[in-house]
């Protein structure tokens, strides 16, 4: 409807994609009466210059052409022409009007504008073919927008049809109520005007209707991270079916065919089938972690912890490498230093893995949602939470279906022989102990008495594995913790992230056979038993973020096989009640080591009290004697009671007692013997509160120190000396004060340079992430 200032309002009116279809067909039937009245111009234009811009002087008024009918049908006009399409002339009114009806793709429009130019002189033809090929377009082109109808109209009945709407009406404005037919036979009058707009509003159609990708990523469960796979028909088929998992139309397309082929050609000897199932069987776009796929598959044993002098974590780095090959993953974001430590799925390719994965591994329903049942082999379960939010309105198949789902559910935990099951997994399920609750309650009984009958689970990941950590999730009570003492196979137990666990009971060193115990962030653990010094088998041991915790139970030294300790707690040296580094010095295989530190005294600015020379020679023997490569030191940790001990201390004047001790301190840091391990690849500063580099950490003394990482503290200098470092990270170092010529002397080897928030570092070539990397030569 047009108002009274010629633009077109939007009717209000209920729309309907129907009738638009019905529109389209009607002009379809139409357009093909203009062929024979698009062939020529009025008599008034038989001169081609007084047509060519509506000029008053070229004899026409205005540039308004007469009707066509009016025109000598044996008048012929010429226009560019070549292959592909056609140049616009400033004095070729047909040219012009053929680059309004240009509807390819741009890579089309820029082939046929450089054919152009280079055929002006080319041969010329008549009107009759251009306006001819005119129409043809315009006839493609609704054809094209009336498919795209047709498929829009499957979705006008959901949720995805109201977020279309706006778009339709559009559609609906653009092209109008249809004109009436002429009394009479006469033919269709076509002006130059008409078909300039005609080609234009066509254009705007086209424009306006949005592809079903960009419409699939504004609705609920839909892939708001996902990108665009690009010249795959298999995104063709997704638009037309958003649930690919049902979708034969997908099945059949050449990406399925494509991931189907890698997909069988995985190696089950190996595994491989398994592992990219794990990242199906998470949800849609999770960013998957290095350190999660590590810990799970080590837990089933299908991942050595070392072998060859490769590490779990080589391995896994193997297999993921193959898949990205593959292109079956890749990383999660942008790779700085040039290593991937997370990772993400397409969406499309989780829905292959999926439907060819069956429910082998995990257990999927008919529509590919992962449920809380169990897999064919009843070895695995999922913990997860209701895939339906409680306020949705369901229809009554889809509640038929979830009543199914949910007596299945019961079905199968009912009659579970629990010494099948060897891992359990939480996907997503906010408070796991209620869970499990539930599923005792199928076999009437306690949750303590329920998870003492899984004598042969292998892994129990009840933690949070997300990699943001706003996801929350926390336990009622720890009296589940109780039922863990039978678990005599279990590999893997992992509780992080879980708030209200404020301790561990004393039976956990029941667990022989646990090799990773992860209780990272688990902010309310106050406490370590003495008993996890029973744990002989334990290789990765994370305590790190757990900021209540302020002591480490003593006796780790026998834990002969930890490789990987993290979160490692200095207490209060005057206690002889807590672990000291001293306790770690002969774990021959630990090669990675995070050490966080409070001290308890005043810190002088130049030598904090850690690490004592008393630690060094424990961290020196690690490395000499042992295998510890990866070192970081944290100070000003505010774990535990720390805030309340160091505000006790009154204030500080120096006595000569302490001054005597500063000194005897520092000859003892000048001994050959207190320095840092000189076999270290890799070192991590925290917050170190000193002014200038420690005198335990010599540069000439660390061959094979490749990656150095300062964050935080009072850093203010470096020493004058040069280092082999080629990976260097400086990060809020605000006092820290040296240029680019500076940087390059002291670190000739350098090859990747991240510096952020340190403002007086100056005059680096770094790019916007404050990334510098050194140029690969030919």
């Amino acid at each position: 409807m047009a108002s009274s200032d010629g633009t077109q309002k939007i009717s209000a009116e209920k729309f309907n994609i129907q009738k638009i279809i019905g529109d389209i067909d009607s002009l379809l039937e139409r357009l093909p009466t203009l062929e024979h009245s698009a062939t020529g111009l009025t008599p008034n234009n038989t001169d081609r210059n007084n047509v060519s811009d509506g000029n008053p002087n070229n004899g026409n008024k205005g540039g308004n052409i007469p009707s066509i009918n009016g025109g000598d049908s044996n008048q012929k006009k010429e226009i560019d022409e070549n292959k592909n399409g056609h140049n616009v002339s400033d004095q070729d009114p047909c040219a012009r009007i053929w680059t309004l009806l240009t509807f390819g793709s741009s890579a089309d429009n820029k082939e046929n504008n450089s054919e152009a130019k280079d055929s002006v002189n080319s041969s010329r033809s008549s009107n009759d073919s251009s306006n001819q090929s005119h129409l043809e377009r315009i006839t493609k082109t609704l054809t094209q927008v009336k498919a795209a109808l047709i498929e829009l109209k499957k979705l006008e009945e959901g949720e995805l049809g109201k977020r279309i709407q706006p778009h339709l009406r559009r559609v609906d404005a653009i092209l109008g109520p249809q004109a009436p037919a002429p009394a009479d036979s006469s033919p269709f009058t076509l002006t130059e005007a008409n078909l300039r707009e005609i080609s234009k509003e066509i254009m705007k159609i086209k424009n306006q209707i949005p592809s079903l990708l960009k419409l699939s990523l504004t609705g609920p469960g839909s892939y708001n991270n996902s990108e665009t796979i690009k010249n795959s028909h298999a995104c063709s088929a997704f638009h037309g079916n958003l649930n690919p998992h049902k979708s034969t139309i997908f099945e059949k397309s050449s990406f399925f065919r494509e991931i189907e082929e890698i997909y069988v050609h995985l190696d089950d000897r190996k595994d491989e089938k398994f592992f990219l199932s794990c990242f199906a069987m998470l949800p849609e776009n999770a960013v998957v972690k290095r350190r999660l796929l590590t810990y799970w598959w080590v837990g089933e044993e299908l991942v050595k912890t070392s072998n060859d002098g490769k590490t779990a974590e080589n391995y896994v780095d193997q297999i993921l490498k193959t898949f990205r090959e593959k292109g079956l993953i890749k990383p999660a974001k942008k790779e700085l230093r040039g290593e991937a430590k997370s990772y993400r799925m397409h969406p499309l390719v989780r829905s292959v893995v999926i439907k060819l994965s069956e429910k082998k591994f995990f257990a999927f329903n008919d529509n590919g949602i992962l449920t809380g049942n169990l897999s064919d082999s009843n070895k695995r379960a999922c913990v997860t939470k209701s895939s339906v939010p409680l306020d949705t309105v369901l229809t009554k198949e889809q509640v038929a279906e979830q009543d199914q789902e949910v007596k299945k559910f019961d079905e199968e935990w009912r009659n579970l022989n629990q010494e099948h099951l060897f891992t359990i997994f939480n996907v997503n399920e906010p408070f796991p102990d209620l869970k499990l609750q539930l599923l005792a309650k199928k076999k009437e009984l306690s949750v303590v008495e329920w998870l003492s009958k899984m004598k042969n689970v292998k892994v129990l990941y009840l933690g949070r594995w997300q990699k943001s950590a706003t996801y929350h999730i926390e336990v009622e009570s720890i009296e589940f913790l109780k039922g863990l003492k039978s678990m005599k196979e279990l590999r893997l137990l992992s509780l992080q992230g879980i708030s209200r666990i404020n301790e561990l009971p004393s039976s956990i060193g029941k667990l022989s056979k646990l090799m990773i115990l992860d209780v990272k962030a688990c902010h309310n653990l106050e406490e370590l038993p003495q008993e996890i010094s029973r744990l002989k088998e334990l290789r990765y041991l994370d305590v790190s973020d757990c900021y209540m915790l302020d002591r480490m139970p003593k006796g780790l030294s026998s834990l002969t096989k930890l490789q990987v300790l993290k979160g490692y707690v200095i207490g209060n040296p005057q206690s002889g009640s807590f672990g000291t580094l001293d306790d770690l010095k002969d774990l021959k295989h630990l090669r990675k080591l995070t050490i966080s530190a409070s001290s308890h005294e005043v810190p002088t600015s130049k030598d904090p009290e850690f690490p004592t020379p008393k630690d060094l020679l424990a961290l020196k023997s690690l490395g000499t004697n042992g295998a510890l490569r990866k070192l970081t030191l944290a100070w000003g940790s505010k774990q535990g009671t720390v805030a309340q001990k160091t505000s006790r201390v009154p204030s500080y004047k120096k006595t000569p007692s302490m001054l005597r001790r500063k000194l005897s301190k520092k000859s003892s840091y000048e001994s050959p013997e207190a320095k840092l391990p000189e076999k270290l690849e890799k070192l991590d500063l925290q917050c170190y509160p000193g002014t200038e580099i420690p005198s335990w950490l010599v540069p000439s003394n660390m061959k094979s120190l490749k990656k150095l990482f300062i964050r935080g503290g009072g850093l203010e200098t470096l020493k004058n000396e040069k280092w082999t470092v080629e990976t260097l990270c400086l990060k809020y170092l605000i006092g820290l004060k040296l240029d680019w010529i500076e940087l390059q002397q002291r670190f000739p080897n350098l090859a990747y340079l991240e510096k952020v928030g340190c403002p007086r570092i100056t005059f680096c070539p770094c790019d916007e992430d404050g990334v510098w990397k050194k140029p690969t030569s030919n």
